[in-house]
């Protein structure tokens, strides 16, 4: 649905909204709303990892992300950097799966720079808004 947006928080593609104040905080109503003023576009996985966590702005909720992902590919990041020349002696299989782990930590680093990014810049809810609105306006003529 949102997949012509991009995550708000690590830069993948949209398909949820996040509420950034959750609505288990913000509702005494019992029902969802999806104003502007209340979500941004959000993947799948980030707004799984973020849920209802007591984080209620932007780059509090991006910070919490980065420790998250951090944390869980700690792993992948401490993998070595394999020269083309040290692959060459490797068997086909391993050499498949140091190349996969390469494209995998590849990816958990730029993702990692978008939220520390977004950690940084510290933008409010209307500010995504208008970024998305100033990108759809360049992009239609």
């Amino acid at each position: 649905m949102f997949s012509r947006y991009s995550c708000t928080y690590c830069g993948d593609s949209a398909e949820d909204l996040d509420h950034v104040i959750p609505h288990s905080y913000a509702s005494s109503t019992g029902k969802r709303s999806y104003k502007k003023t209340k979500v941004v576009p959000c993947c799948r996985r980030c707004n799984s990892l973020l849920g209802n966590k007591h984080y209620f702005v932007i780059w509090e909720r991006a910070a919490y992300l980065f420790n998250t992902y951090k944390r869980k590919g700690n792993k992948l990041l401490s993998l070595p950097e394999w020269t083309e020349e040290e692959l060459e002696d490797m068997g086909d299989n391993f050499k498949k799966d140091i190349k996969k782990d390469r494209h995998l930590k590849e990816k958990l680093i730029e993702k990692l720079n978008v939220l520390e990014l977004v950690h940084l810049m510290e933008p409010t809810i209307e500010d995504v808004w208008e970024e998305i609105l100033l990108k759809e306006m360049k992009q239609n003529g």
